[in-house]
């Protein structure tokens, strides 16, 4: 038992230095987006840039208040999409971010509204009925997320 632990050991210290011995070939996150490194070959090569867009969601805002079973639209601002957008299916789901978490609390299914083109740069949908909150949030999926500013839902007592 003792000598699979010291095994084990020196087995993670050799693959952690063989990991580290080419200091010019950092980790991929680390690496610049241009010289990112081809792991099959080893070498630097660019990586071609790719059409990600998000757009800044202009409704909801900041002390906007929806009701329950209410059809309300959620905009963006559309007006400059790249010309080589890599997914322009979008997808609109609801969440809730508490005061000090970072947690979105992202409803993602059911969406609010998928499987529309978000160069649009609107969604029409039906208001779930949820539990009032007034930290509510949208996120816009499609070639990138992006959410709005928190906001209220009431819930309809009919």
């Amino acid at each position: 038992m003792m000598l699979f632990a010291f095994t084990s050991s020196a087995l993670v210290i050799t693959l952690l230095v063989l990991s580290t011995r080419d200091t010019k070939a950092s980790c991929l996150p680390c690496q610049p987006p241009s010289k990112r490194v081809n792991i099959a070959r080893g070498a630097s090569i660019p990586i071609s840039r790719r059409g990600v867009w998000s757009p800044k969601i202009t409704s909801p805002t900041l002390g906007t208040v929806w009701t329950g079973n209410e059809n309300v639209r959620v905009t963006w601002n559309a007006t400059s999409p790249p010309s080589d957008i890599t997914n322009p299916n979008g997808k609109l789901v609801l969440g809730y971010v508490e005061d000090g978490s970072d947690n979105e609390h992202l409803q993602l299914d059911p969406p609010l509204a998928a499987g529309f083109d978000i160069r649009n740069g609107f969604v029409d949908f039906k208001v779930p009925q949820v539990e009032d909150r007034n930290d509510y949030i949208v996120v816009l999926f499609g070639d990138s997320g992006n959410r709005s500013p928190a906001f209220t839902i009431k819930s309809n007592p009919s």
